[in-house]
């Protein structure tokens, strides 16, 4: 069994190009999927929080002028990523 320490360096050397298997077919259709799963989960305002959100690529259509989503992560490779897309502010 790996250690939490492994798993995370796992996620630290694919975050550049984790989303990659978004763009993909079948994962264009499993982000749709999860998305259309979420919001129907989530309250339609307030506050939200994605634990393990990674590059933050479901954070960013899941936040609204209404909904906030805060995202947390123990790879700062992934956070890396989240903050190039404008949504990860460390406070």
């Amino acid at each position: 069994m790996k250690s939490t320490r492994e798993i995370i360096e796992i996620f630290e050397n694919a975050s550049a190009s984790y989303d990659e298997w978004y763009g993909k077919p079948v994962g264009v259709y499993a982000f749709r999927s999860e998305l259309v799963g979420l919001e129907a989960l989530l309250p339609h305002s307030g506050l939200g929080i994605d634990i393990g959100a990674g590059t933050g690529i479901f954070a960013k259509y899941l936040s609204t002028d209404e909904r906030s989503i805060v995202c947390l992560d123990p790879s700062s490779g992934m956070l890396k990523e989240a903050k190039k897309r404008g949504i990860y502010h460390r406070s």
